[in-house]
């Protein structure tokens, strides 16, 4: 259910394999369902019908390659065969497997990699790309392991320096309002706030304030209660004595006398409260000017601060010594980043050394195997180099910048090849790299979507040759119009449209021999039609 593809099985064979068809019948269909199983981003365009998911399946034998530490690491079930699954639903959200276990399309992309290659027109882009460039390069030296750790400490660096220079910032910002903030921290500790209770200090002090009026009017209350000749307890214990002596002749004159009895007991002890907090009271004039300077100084930073309790400036005393804390640890945390990057940059520093040296190391080698290439491809005369340049600072890859320079004709000047090279030129070149790393990798798969363009005659059968010498060691598919390379495919496969109930649809079937010669004739002769001549052609091409 992909794009113009109901449904479709596909099985290659070991070494050569071919892929023809009309213009438009949907050769490209089927590679891009490849690049779909292999990793690459799904939407809902790629759906064939709308209403009902995409499954594309691509089986890999794998048991010449030591791959089982991966699906131990990943937690997935080992099998010689395996099997990458892509789902699109019908929402165009799609669900990556490998051998039946979910995994994130990353980790499908990983294993992916170390499996196949595809090298399309597109990819004829890439090469003037110095990223490209310098991949091709670090591919021939066998930098991966040693550009993983460069780029972790590129990371590191990168991130400690940009840890360090905030840290800095901050660490100005604070210095901005240091002076003010020490001013604060000393402003709270001189108040000394920790034990104080602004509601009792205020209370106290509204008693100081009055204790004259306070002691005249309690020594009056006692003298009429408890002092005075004819008191106010002493009448009334002379009425209790009244009423109990007629109290047993009425029960209710007893309850009364005892009533009494109590109340005079409450009113001696209210009498006796009164001569103590009259004792207790004292007017203490140096007391009250100490209470009115401590509360004015923290009514004073109530309301500077915009609090309203002594609490609330406790919290922000906490604060503020918080602060003061971080003045003394900031520095200690600058020293800290400074160290942690010296390290990570020398580290960085190290790395980056030891990758220009096997680039630099390698470049010789990789110009020598790609000039012989070309030559094998018909261009006697041409001449690659890759020029390297040290760069000032340092990137994601390192410290160095290369670029391929070529000539494809004697005499001339090596220039960039996005400034010379033509359409056949840069296919081949594309090619030899693409040749030569396939003699140092190991990747089981190479895929060549008609990367022939520009290419014909006898150097298509140079071409042909050279891709039929690659299958003796991998897995070759290529999708191609031009007869030679056709020709030289141990199987073919034929790209056919079909309309149906106003549906097209992709067809894709292995031919015969007699299919082949017709095909390939077909090729041979374009738009002429086939005649005897090319059909015979197809027949020697074909011996």
């Amino acid at each position: 259910n992909y794009v113009l593809i109901a449904s479709l099985d596909i099985k290659f064979e070991e070494n050569f394999s071919i892929i023809t068809g009309e213009t438009g019948a949907g050769k490209s269909i089927i590679m891009g369902a490849l690049s779909l199983v292999l990793g690459n981003r799904a939407d809902m365009s790629a759906l064939y019908n709308q209403e009902k998911k995409c499954v594309i399946e691509a089986i890999f034998d794998i048991s010449s390659f030591q791959l089982q530490s991966f699906f131990k690491e990943n937690d997935i079930d080992y099998d010689s065969s395996c099997i990458l699954r892509r789902e699109i639903n019908v929402s165009g959200k799609s669900r990556a497997f490998i051998n039946d276990t979910p995994v994130q399309l990353s980790l499908l992309k990983e294993l992916s990699d170390v499996l196949i290659d595809i090298h399309s027109q597109n990819t004829l882009l890439d090469i003037n790309q110095g990223n490209f460039q310098l991949a091709v390069v670090d591919k021939f030296a066998a930098n991966e392991s040693l550009l993983f750790e460069y780029k972790k400490a590129f990371q590191s660096y990168k991130r400690l320096n940009q840890e360090l220079e905030e840290a800095a910032n901050k660490e100005k910002e604070m210095r901005k309002e240091e002076d003010y903030i020490r001013f604060l921290a000393n402003e709270l500790e001189e108040a000394a706030l920790e034990n104080k209770n602004q509601q009792e200090m205020e209370e106290e002090l509204k008693l100081l304030s009055n204790a004259e009026e306070i002691k005249q009017e309690l020594t009056t209350a006692n003298y009429a209660l408890d002092e005075a000749e004819d008191n106010s307890i002493a009448r009334l214990r002379i009425v209790e004595e009244n009423l109990r002596k007629i109290g047993k002749y009425d029960k209710r004159i007893q309850e009364i006398s005892n009533r009494l009895s109590s109340n005079i007991i409450d009113l001696q002890d209210i009498a006796d409260e009164i001569a103590k907090i009259n004792d207790s009271v004292d007017y203490n004039q140096s007391r009250i000017e100490q209470l009115t300077i401590e509360l004015n100084s923290i009514y004073a930073l109530e309301q500077k601060h915009q609090v309203d309790t002594i609490e609330d400036l406790l919290k922000l005393k906490a604060e503020i010594d918080e602060k003061m804390q971080r003045f003394s640890s900031i520095a200690d945390e600058i020293e800290k980043l400074e160290k942690e990057r010296n390290i990570a940059f020398a580290t960085t520093k190290k790395f980056a050394e030891e990758l220009r040296k096997k680039r630099l190391e390698i470049i010789p080698a990789i110009n020598n195997n790609i000039i012989e290439k070309l030559q094998l491809l018909a261009m006697p005369n041409a001449n690659f180099g890759i020029e390297h340049q040290a760069l000032k600072d340092y990137t994601a890859l390192g410290k160095d910048s290369v670029q391929f320079v070529f000539s494809a004709n004697k005499g001339q000047e090596k220039q960039a090849i996005k400034r010379i090279a033509s359409g056949g030129e840069l296919s081949r070149l594309m090619f030899s790299i693409k040749a030569v790393l396939s003699e140092i990798m190991d990747l089981p798969t190479m895929i060549f979507d008609e990367i022939d363009s520009g290419i014909s005659g006898e150097v298509a059968s140079k071409l042909a040759k050279l891709m039929k010498e690659m299958a003796k060691k991998k897995q070759i598919i290529v999708i191609t119009h031009l007869p030679q390379i056709a020709a030289a495919g141990e199987c073919h496969f034929y790209v056919s449209k079909n309309e149906e109930m106003g549906k097209t649809t992709t067809l894709i079937k292995r031919i015969d021999k007699a299919e082949r010669i017709q095909e390939i004739a077909s090729m041979i002769s374009g738009e002429k039609g086939i005649s005897e001549t090319t059909l015979q052609a197809a027949r020697e091409m074909l011996d």
